[in-house]
């Protein structure tokens, strides 16, 4: 179907909007980085398979706001706009002929896309979780070449 093509690839865009919409302030400014990487690493497959469909959405949701829960200050501000960013394409009426083009303008919104872009790159780099594909999570990079 489009609409699931159209949400596959934006998923890391997605992850990032969707902790936007968390409860801003729940948690001190610090976070949690062990409890925000192991919230990662668990939700992983969730995050990356989010929809925009109503009844699918919630668990990736409600994901996306404990992630927010315990996110590090450094890093929360991004989690909570990936939040805000599936808050708002689950409330989008999918019957409605204006859903795709208000879909894609959300999820291709440019600071939006700086959020996820960011998310993305601080759960590498800090968790060792890959939310850009639906490959395998590694927990550290790999040692050596697979051959």
């Amino acid at each position: 179907m489009p609409l699931r093509r159209l949400v596959r690839q934006a998923a890391p865009l997605a992850l990032a909007v969707a902790a936007l919409m968390g409860v801003a302030g729940c948690s001190d400014d610090d976070g949690d980085q062990e409890a925000f990487c192991r919230l990662i690493a668990e939700r992983r497959d969730l995050l990356l398979a989010v929809s925009v469909d109503p009844g699918s959405a919630e668990p990736a949701v409600e994901a996306y706001r404990e992630i927010v829960e315990v996110a590090p200050g450094a890093i929360r501000d991004e989690a909570e706009d990936l939040l805000e960013l599936l808050e708002g394409l689950r409330e989008l009426d999918t019957e409605d002929d204006a859903f795709f083009g208000e879909a894609f303008e959300r999820l291709f919104d440019s600071e939006v896309r700086a959020s996820a872009e960011r998310f993305t790159d601080y759960v590498a780099n800090e968790c060792g979780v890959n939310l850009r594909t639906s490959a395998a999570t590694t927990a550290a990079p790999p040692t050596s070449p697979a051959g």
